[in-house]
């Protein structure tokens, strides 16, 4: 867990952490203090990763909090940083998104399916390349179609792009097409503290 430096760092960076309004609140149906609120928190800091040059002591505190180097790819270590404010035990605290995702599967709680996320409380979301990398990542909404199908989702995601493409890489808001048997997977976490936010 943390070291000594980097737990203050973190506790004096959520010091100037905005607090969600309660319209945000109403219009997301975010209760207070989930896992997703403190991604939210991130985004509207915002997070940037400039790059890469490994001055940001924001992501390098993520990355120790899970072991990764500093430098490494940060969105498993956001997500798991996330919960474990939201004081989530026993969730897979991984700095890789497929061992989060094989955790989950492990369990019976993944899904390629994303019309079963209309019944859950609240989900991750990912995908996993041939070569076992992959990433990992907060759904926010469920967007559906006139026939109540899911046909895209609202994420909150570290490790990112903005969604104009432009600019570092940091935490952000971001909307993804599903398809039924596609290559993207969900997780359900509702059963954790912090890790229900739908009603």
């Amino acid at each position: 867990m943390f070291g000594g430096q980097e737990s203050a760092l973190l506790v004096r960076q959520t010091k100037g952490w905005p607090k969600l309004g309660a319209s945000e609140q109403k219009s997301t149906k975010i209760k207070a203090r989930t896992a997703l609120d403190w991604a939210l928190l991130d985004v509207q800091l915002p997070l940037r990763d400039l790059k890469r040059d490994d001055v940001n002591p924001r992501i390098n505190a993520l990355n120790r909090f899970v072991g990764n180097p500093i430098g490494s790819p940060y969105c498993a270590a956001g997500v798991s940083w996330c919960f474990h404010q939201a004081g989530a035990s026993g969730f897979p605290f991984h700095g890789l998104a497929k061992d989060i995702r094989d955790w989950f599967e492990a369990r019976g709680r993944l899904s390629h399916d994303p019309q079963n996320l209309l019944d859950w409380h609240g989900a991750l979301f990912g995908w996993t390349l041939a070569n076992g990398h992959g990433h990992i990542g907060f759904v926010e909404k469920r967007l559906t179609d006139a026939g109540d199908q899911v046909i895209s989702i609202g994420t909150v995601e570290y490790n990112t792009t903005p969604p104009d493409g432009a600019g570092a890489d940091g935490a952000y808001q971001k909307t993804h097409p599903v398809f039924n048997g596609g290559e993207m997977w969900f997780l359900r976490c509702d059963d954790f503290q912090g890790g229900a936010w739908w009603e």
